[in-house]
């Protein structure tokens, strides 16, 4: 049976979340237990035996300079069988995903609407140039209502 899994990643909080949708269960508005992964800094263990006594399974992952260490949660996901993670967040999240080379694929919604300034999507990459930047690699555009949604591959090789 296959699963969607999707992860919140509060950077801030120190806490990865996934949480595991067998298929059909979407559908149901139904989700199996979800796993959560934290960075424990002191005081947080009343957290953690709060989760687990609801039926939550925590792992502890180490903790990184900007919160929990991503690339040791996300190692841990995959060492229980979850092969594919959507990560949804704001720009720190992306960002970190992104510097860390931890996507292999992006999907981006693009809305017909313009901010000015606005919010950053992603944050610096150490791309001053576009020759510099991060490429995408076999690209399908889908329109979504007025929305555009773009979804591709990311090549760390020429990125």
């Amino acid at each position: 049976m296959s699963a969607i899994v999707t992860a919140g990643i509060d950077v801030g909080a120190k806490t990865l979340v996934a949480c595991v949708l067998r298929e059909g269960e979407q559908a149901k508005g139904k989700a199996s237990k979800p796993w959560e992964a934290h960075n424990t800094p002191s005081g947080h263990g009343s957290l953690i035996n709060a989760l687990r006594d609801r039926g939550v399974k925590v792992e502890v992952v180490p903790g990184a300079t900007a919160g929990v260490d991503l690339a040791a949660g996300l190692a841990r996901l995959r060492s229980l069988g979850i092969r594919c993670l959507l990560v949804e967040g704001g720009s720190r999240v992306i960002t970190s995903v992104l510097r860390e080379r931890l996507a292999d694929r992006v999907v981006v919604a693009v809305a017909p609407i313009l901010l000015g300034t606005g919010t950053d999507a992603v944050g610096d990459l150490g791309a001053g140039l576009v020759r510099d930047g991060l490429r995408l690699q076999s690209q399908t555009v889908h329109r979504l209502g007025p929305d555009l949604v773009v979804a591709a591959d990311l090549d760390w090789d020429r990125g």
